[in-house]
């Protein structure tokens, strides 16, 4: 079987097509897939170009501290394990949560706020980036609410 690398196209590709018709994109791919380069590359594309507000919160930061990253708009700030930063996160149409399994409370405030078609202090989009399928099901998503991906833009 061919290791295939994740890349900022096949996001730009998996977001447009997810983008207001289900509240998560699920991204599945092993470790060393490029899930997490290419969500970035990704972001600050679509930053450069200004056709989304994209917020990238970053659980790898939990291995060295107790905070979480919350990257948008070229501003980071730390946000508490399980705290929904709400001011941080007001106006970001997608919100990607890396390393989602070390901070489900955050996922499950983030998913609360999610709608396709937008509103107040609502995102459009939840991007989770997993090893596994089986990790969605441990986060308590269900099916109906998500399109679940691998990292070849194969639906699972």
């Amino acid at each position: 079987m061919d290791h295939v690398i994740m890349t900022p196209e096949i996001v730009a590709d998996l977001v447009s097509e997810c983008l207001g018709t289900v509240k998560v994109l699920g991204i599945v791919g092993r470790c060393g897939t490029g899930k997490t380069l290419s969500l970035k590359r990704w972001m600050a594309e679509a930053r450069a170009q200004g056709s989304l507000r994209v917020a990238y919160a970053d659980g790898h930061t939990l291995l060295a501290s107790d905070k979480v990253e919350i990257d948008f708009g070229g501003q980071v700030r730390g946000a508490a394990v399980g705290h929904y930063p709400m001011f941080d996160l007001n106006g970001a149409d997608v919100v990607i949560v890396d390393e989602p399994l070390q901070n489900r409370e955050l996922v499950e405030r983030v998913l609360a706020h999610v709608e396709p078609d937008g509103g107040a202090f609502m995102h459009r989009l939840l991007i989770l980036p997993l090893q596994t399928e089986e990790a969605i099901t441990s986060l308590g998503i269900p099916r109906s609410a998500l399109r679940l991906f691998s990292v070849a833009r194969r639906p699972l």
